[in-house]
């Protein structure tokens, strides 16, 4: 069936400023319209992914348990949820990545999605849950249809603090109360109200089931938001589109916006886009060698700049796949990269030992836990895992071979991408 032309009707524009780091919303209305193209599944369906996981849920001590959040995502490029920031970025990122050691919203990448947006399926899906009865909050994932229940912790934890989860559980609740329809139902009537044409238009957007009064807002009385845009996506930065579609819990469309939004933290809009500066402010490295192995430890506060200085942290926005280190002699002279030893999730950094042919670097956490590693690869130095957020109080870990001296050697951070301008350096 050919899709009906989408019109789009400029209302109002609005630029506003978003708590916690998600940059300006440059806000449009959209009409609605447009029709559905065919539907190609990748991953559960929101029904399918809470059936397999209620059972644990509930079986877990603490409860009763109450779902009353729900996030789910779907892309088609590396994504990371932590780079859109959160009400206090640096403490919810570290906090919750060290509460949950596995891919959840703070910490690694969205598995890819290979379906249509129509079609109401996902490879992540995190449910939050609340017991009344211990104070607790309880998270589950559901990863390409493989489960986790993560063990419950106090509201008061600094992850649920820090990202306003334990703000109101109970009110946010309400929203499935009715139970909305599944998500392809849902999915299904946000894509045809904005219309195919929208989408031809922005290609490569991601899609976010966003189910609850929660921090991200909706303006939508059901609490159900299905967003469409590209902040977050490795390659993404400056102004890009973004449109959101409130629903019923019947699927009925109640609501839609459609516009821009400034990826990172964005000083003003026009053309080309004035973004603050970010800059690293590394403190002193410290040395440990073991075995064949030494270890620069750096740590770093990531610092949100302009002319004038330092304005603040917490500057939400850094993510990896924008930072390019380099390492290089006192006479000036690039020293040679080798390829990462652990590329992928180690239990700690002391399973990444050095390469006899250069050095690469790790991004640690500040207990100590493995986050990215950047090192050699067919494209030059890079970062294994495209997308994690680089926040205040981690750390940089230089790996060498024990036989090198680096003293006086100089470690600086430069971006790849100029949208954004990043600073920082250290001589070792």
């Amino acid at each position: 069936m050919p899709a009906r032309r989408a019109v789009l009707v400029v209302a109002v524009a609005v630029a506003m400023t978003i708590a916690g780091g998600l940059g300006t919303l440059l806000v449009l209305e959209q009409q609605k319209g447009g029709s559905s193209p065919a539907v190609v599944n990748d991953g559960p369906t929101f029904y399918q992914a809470l059936g397999k996981l209620n059972a644990s849920v509930h079986a877990t001590p603490g409860g009763p348990w109450t779902l009353y959040t729900v996030y789910g995502v779907a892309t088609p490029v590396p994504f990371s949820p932590s780079a859109l920031g959160w009400f206090e970025q640096n403490r919810t990122v570290n906090s919750c990545g060290a509460l949950f050691n596995g891919l959840t919203l703070w910490n690694g990448s969205i598995p890819l999605f290979n379906g249509t947006l129509n079609s109401g399926t996902a490879p992540f899906w995190q449910f939050f849950y609340f017991s009344n009865a211990s104070q607790s909050i309880l998270i589950a994932t559901d990863v390409l249809g493989q489960t986790r229940v993560f063990p419950p912790a106090p509201m008061s934890n600094l992850c649920f603090a820090g990202s306003s989860l334990n703000y109101d559980p109970l009110g946010w609740a309400r929203v499935f109360d009715p139970f909305p329809a599944d998500s392809p139902t849902l999915s299904s009537s946000a894509v045809n109200a904005l219309g195919a044409g929208w989408f031809v238009s922005n290609p490569s957007v991601f899609e976010a089931y966003r189910f609850g009064n929660n921090y991200w807002g909706s303006g939508n009385p059901a609490g159900l938001v299905i967003d469409f845009e590209r902040c977050g996506e490795v390659g993404r930065a400056g102004v890009q589109p973004k449109a959101s579609v409130g629903v019923s819990s019947t699927g009925k469309f109640v609501t839609s916006f459609v516009g821009a939004e400034g990826c990172g933290n964005l000083e003003s809009f026009g053309s080309p886009d004035v973004f603050f500066s970010y800059e690293l402010g590394i403190a002193s490295p410290t040395s440990l060698t073991t075995g064949g192995s030494t270890y620069i430890t750096i740590p770093f506060q990531a610092l949100l700049t302009n002319s004038s200085g330092t304005i603040g942290t917490d500057a939400s926005g850094i993510v990896s796949w924008m930072v390019r280190l380099n390492l290089t002699s006192g006479t000036g002279a690039a020293l040679p990269g080798a390829g990462s030893s652990c590329e992928e999730w180690v239990p700690t950094t002391s399973d990444c030992v050095a390469n006899s042919t250069g050095w690469f670097a790790i991004l640690q956490s500040p207990s100590g836990a493995w986050l990215d590693s950047y090192g050699a690869s067919e494209m030059g130095m890079n970062w294994s895992v495209p997308d994690v957020s680089l926040v205040s109080d981690q750390q940089l870990v230089v790996v060498v071979p024990s036989s090198w001296n680096l003293t006086g050697d100089l470690l600086s951070v430069t971006s790849t991408t100029s949208n954004a301008t990043i600073s920082g350096s250290t001589t070792i």
